[in-house]
């Protein structure tokens, strides 16, 4: 067992001593320079969008929903107004 202690210890104290490092060439790494954030694009509230603003006051771009009741604007796809609340769907009558 002696033998064994003194080989533990032995190990142990080559840990603690730092070996001698000879000198090594050092390698930088390439840093890429960082991107400028992209600027952010002002818009418009979205609130805007549903009304037209004249002398004569505001105007409804769009209509209300029938079943949700005012505060519900319809969206517009062309050939036909639809809610995004409920899912009511009303289409345009041709003027023709």
């Amino acid at each position: 067992m002696s033998r064994k202690r003194e080989e533990a210890e032995v190990e142990a104290e080559e840990a603690e001593e730092p070996e001698e490092l000879e000198e090594e060439e050092v390698v930088e790494k390439k840093v890429k320079p960082k991107k400028p954030k992209p600027e952010k694009k002002k818009t418009e509230r979205k609130i805007f969008r549903n009304y037209k603003i004249s002398d004569e006051g505001l105007t409804r771009l769009r209509p209300f929903c029938e079943r949700c009741g005012p505060g519900y604007f319809m969206a517009d796809h062309g050939n036909r107004y639809a809610c995004g609340h409920c899912g009511l769907t009303l289409y345009k009558q041709n003027e023709q």
